[in-house]
């Protein structure tokens, strides 16, 4: 049997073997398996032509076994929301692309790739939340724009919207959530004897902790690049994310209203967030 590109012609040959076609997201026919006719052992190719560089790929010579009719069950585990599917890209198939330059075995692999698609899911929650308090936002204040004037000279409006404070509120949450999972990464590489935390303790301190206390010596030096590169560069704002979400979650130094305007005597500001409008114009 062989395999023919279906650009160029070019063909690859699997002599007393049989081949099938495994079945992929959006129809994308470069992943098949072979099977030995004699030992029965199966293999997986990534079909490449080696002439034109084509990735779609035709069997000739079908054999009609039971092997090769067997149906195949497939399941989306991931849906990424974000244009271009950027999280799905950038946060879990990199890494997946890499684990054969890696010698973890397929158990490790297996729970890396689990965790990467956790991760994945939190973000893509946290990039929704996002979206959606925009577009609320876009709606309010479009809505004080084109109604009817509220007082007058320098009277203050505060609109107060419960949407608004879900959206901020869920997002922040994801947000700390998604720091919590990632912080589990390494877990399979290293084992739970060198990397046991659970979540990003300490605003990122226990991680770094870790990473210079718990790694193997071989992997200091990659340790500390990610101290540097990754977390202290980054550690300030989220400093500030985790700050925003103890206060709204776990009423730490709950001082909500003073965030958003003065607090005069017999004012009422209990709404978080608060699109605040003067005159005519609009500023969340």
């Amino acid at each position: 049997m062989k395999i023919l590109c279906k650009k160029c012609g070019w063909g690859v040959e699997f002599p007393d073997s049989e081949i099938r076609l495994l079945p992929v997201e959006k129809g994308d026919e470069q992943l098949f398996q072979i099977r030995d006719l004699k030992s029965g052992n199966v293999s997986e190719l990534i079909f490449k032509c080696e002439k034109c560089k084509g990735i779609r790929g035709a069997i000739e010579g079908v054999i009609e076994s039971k092997w090769s009719k067997e149906t195949f069950v497939s399941q989306r585990v991931f849906h990424d929301p974000t244009p271009n599917g950027q999280i799905n890209m950038r946060v879990v198939l990199a890494p997946v692309n890499l684990l054969c330059h890696t010698d973890m075995d397929e158990k490790e692999q297996e729970h890396f790739i689990n965790i990467l698609i956790l991760c994945g899911k939190k973000l893509a929650a946290v990039w929704k939340h996002m979206r959606d308090y925009g577009l609320i936002e876009d709606k309010l204040i479009k809505a004080v724009e084109q109604g009817p004037p509220l007082g007058g000279g320098e009277h203050v409006h505060f609109e107060e919207n419960e949407d608004l404070f879900m959206e901020v509120d869920e997002f922040l949450v994801q947000l700390k959530s998604s720091l919590d999972y990632l912080v589990k990464t390494p877990i399979p590489i290293l084992g739970f004897k060198h990397w046991n935390l659970r979540t990003f303790g300490d605003k990122g301190q226990d991680v770094i902790g870790a990473l210079r206390n718990n790694i193997p010596k071989d992997k200091k030096k990659q340790a500390e690049f990610i101290v540097k590169m990754i977390i202290e560069t980054h550690q300030p704002w989220l400093t500030d994310v985790i700050d925003a979400r103890d206060r709204i979650d776990l009423l730490h130094n709950c001082q909500v209203c003073r965030l958003l305007a003065p607090h005069e005597e017999g004012s009422r500001c209990d709404g978080l967030p608060s699109l605040l409008y003067t005159r005519g114009s609009s500023t969340a």
